[in-house]
């Protein structure tokens, strides 16, 4: 972690104790009751932080469903308890088997690992092999993010003509997804083949990129992959029609808020609040329950 970024987390957890001392929260999330699910997401936590937040959970009296339970619910074939929480992580980090699955398994926590399968192959992420990387490119890296999809492409691959063939492998092997699948807490689902912005393809590399993930997956769990994240979570109504045709029961955003079951929710727009890899315990807890943004509006005024 730089510099930089401890002062910010110090800053944060300052303000973030703030908040708490003026708010009630267990007064806010009492106002909550069997019409909310509590949805958040994770990518590369260490395991003290990840323990941390899932020890406050447990003693604040949360209970943790599983995909397939959560898919029950929004079909209305079961009822949600009070304070429910359905926890996903994103993209498959190597990290997530040392630092999450053993505290899943100590608090017999279930939890969905959304997985890009290209990283399985390479070792890495694009994203992270460019930031990494930055003399390689001839371009400024944010821009990636919005170019065509197949321009992107083209410019990771000809970097990858320059890198050295020592890379440190971030991403879980195929046997690990595999050990991992065969774990009753973990569901296995989709995060695209190469972690692309899908508002960035075309419906055929839409396509491709969907079943690509779900082909590689089902081939190395020897189970049926149908549940979906968004990468980035970016998506349109065109991205929710081709979700629709390739039979996903369940896809999953970033928006920043919880499973509202009075509003009839979406199954193909299931909101997921993220928890940071980084923050302090009391800053997430601002940002988990919807208390940050008002405030830090409030102090910029």
């Amino acid at each position: 972690m730089s510099y930089k970024r401890k002062i910010r987390n110090v800053i944060a957890w300052v303000i973030a104790i703030i908040i708490l001392k003026i708010r009630n929260l267990d007064k806010i999330i009492k106002q909550y009751g069997n019409d909310y699910i509590f949805s958040f997401y994770l990518h590369n936590p260490s395991k003290k932080h990840f323990e941390r937040i899932i020890k406050w959970l447990i003693e604040n009296n949360f209970n943790f469903i599983s995909t397939k339970k959560l898919e029950q619910i929004l079909a209305k074939e079961d009822i949600s308890i009070p304070r429910s929480v359905w926890l996903s992580f994103d993209d498959g980090w190597k990290d997530n088997i040392e630092n999450v699955i053993p505290v899943l398994e100590k608090y017999n926590i279930p939890a969905t690992i959304f997985i890009s399968t290209k990283p399985v192959e390479r070792g890495f992420y694009w994203f992270s092999f460019a930031k990494k990387n930055r003399s390689l490119f001839n371009i400024n890296i944010k821009k990636l993010w919005s170019l065509p999809d197949n321009k992107r492409k083209e410019i990771i691959e000809n970097s990858l003509k320059n890198l050295e063939p020592n890379i440190e492998y971030e991403a879980m092997t195929a046997e690990e997804i595999k050990t991992i699948s065969q774990n009753s807490l973990i569901t296995i689902g989709n995060h695209t083949d190469d972690h692309v912005i899908l508002l960035n393809c075309t419906e055929d590399e839409i396509k491709f990129e969907i079943n690509e993930a779900k082909r590689k997956l089902e081939e190395i769990t020897q189970k049926e992959i149908n549940i979906f994240a968004y990468p980035n979570g970016d998506y349109d109504e065109r991205v929710i029609e081709i979700i629709k045709d390739l039979k996903i029961n369940l896809a999953a955003t970033t928006e920043q808020s919880f499973i509202n079951l009075k509003n009839k929710p979406y199954k193909y727009k299931v909101p997921r609040i993220m928890i940071m890899d980084d923050g302090s315990l009391k800053e997430n807890l601002c940002h988990m329950f919807g208390l940050w943004q008002s405030v830090i509006k409030i102090l910029k005024n």
